[in-house]
């Protein structure tokens, strides 16, 4: 490893890929109930980026190897229990 190496929490890689609509169908599950969300589609998207320019970055996808390397493998959460852990806080937190 370089003198000056750095390490990013974005260099750590998911479990695995998951979609909006997974993520909506977790969260709901973990909240209990069916509050109606709207998908914005890539039209949307579009045109949410004018004013929001972060809404225009593609995907990134991260691979992990730097910290496999040096550190060696690190254990990924599921998604699905990462997000009901974060809605049960949030819902503590209210």
């Amino acid at each position: 490893m370089a003198v000056g190496d750095a390490f990013n929490l974005d260099d750590i890689v998911a479990s695995d890929v998951i979609f909006g609509h997974e993520i909506v169908r977790i969260a709901q599950q973990a909240c209990g109930t069916k509050k109606m969300v709207l998908p914005l589609g890539r039209v949307g998207l579009s045109i949410l980026g004018l004013f929001v320019p972060a809404m225009k970055e593609e995907p990134l996808r991260l691979s992990g190897d730097k910290y496999g390397k040096y550190i060696g493998k690190i254990p990924a959460t599921k998604h699905a229990e990462a997000i009901a852990a974060t809605i049960c806080e949030l819902q503590k937190n209210r």
